[in-house]
């Protein structure tokens, strides 16, 4: 006999963590809190794509879907802060063997095309000009560029003296060309668009 991973439509696994909320002497706005949360995360998974439908409640891949939804809500701390409850809840009582809520932020690592657009949107707050953003972001293009096609870049890295730090704190030359290119925009005077 096999037993399924619970999926959203089971509507025990709500009744039967608000029941560990409350044993744990949590508040009820607290309690409500963490149900109004979780059950925002469960109809997601209702209301989304049919692979994610059909996904455990589990996978961090589902958790890491969700995520990206929720990222820019105001309240995306209190609803980590639920989810994290929850999964330990469910590590708890056995209804899950890994907390998929780690393992999505740990695997959240942005790709260059959602950095580049961050740090536009940060230049455009601070006012650059628009010549100024493009050149910025060209040159940041063009090093990870050259990155990638360097057949051996580390050996670059490894002789730049000047770059050179002793220690555990010891950073690639390529780490350090990247920041600057990155703080370019930190440390100029904006100019007004």
């Amino acid at each position: 006999m096999t037993i399924s991973a619970p999926t959203s439509q089971d509507p025990s696994i709500l009744k039967n963590f608000r029941s560990f909320l409350i044993s744990k002497n949590y508040s009820s706005a607290t309690v409500r809190n963490y149900l109004s949360d979780i059950g925002n995360y469960f109809d997601f998974i209702r209301n989304s794509k049919l692979e994610i439908r059909n996904s455990n409640l589990f996978s961090s891949d589902t958790v890491s879907a969700y995520l990206r939804i929720i990222q820019k809500n105001p309240a995306y701390s209190r609803y980590l802060s639920s989810l994290s409850k929850f999964f330990k809840y469910a590590l708890d009582q056995g209804l899950t063997k890994t907390n998929p809520l780690k393992a999505a932020l740990r695997d959240k690592k942005p790709n260059l095309d959602e950095i580049l657009n961050n740090y536009q949107d940060f230049l455009v707050q601070k006012k650059f000009s628009l010549a100024t953003i493009k050149n910025y972001l060209n040159d940041i293009r063009q090093f990870t560029d050259w990155d990638t096609k360097s057949p051996d870049s580390s050996a670059i890295a490894e002789s730049s003296a000047p770059f050179d730090e002793s220690g555990p704190e010891k950073k690639s030359f390529k780490f350090k060309f990247l920041v600057s290119l990155l703080s370019k925009g930190k440390a100029a005077q904006p100019k007004e668009i």
